[in-house]
C-alpha cells in the first residue's frame, strides 16, 4: 500500500481547495478514492 497526496478541487469558490493523503494500492485506487472523497463533500453542502 502506498501514500498518495491528493488535491480535490471544489466548484464553490468559498472552499477552496480540499487536499489530504490517502493510501491505495495504485493511481487508479487513488482517483477513485478521491472522487469518493469529493463527491461525499459535495453531497454535505
Amino acid at each position: 500500500m502506498n501514500k498518495y497526496f491528493v488535491k480535490i478541487p471544489y466548484s464553490y469558490a468559498k472552499y477552496a481547495d480540499l487536499s489530504g493523503f490517502v493510501y491505495a494500492e495504485d493511481d487508479e485506487e487513488t482517483r477513485e478514492l478521491a472522487h469518493e472523497i469529493g463527491m461525499r463533500k459535495v453531497t454535505e453542502r
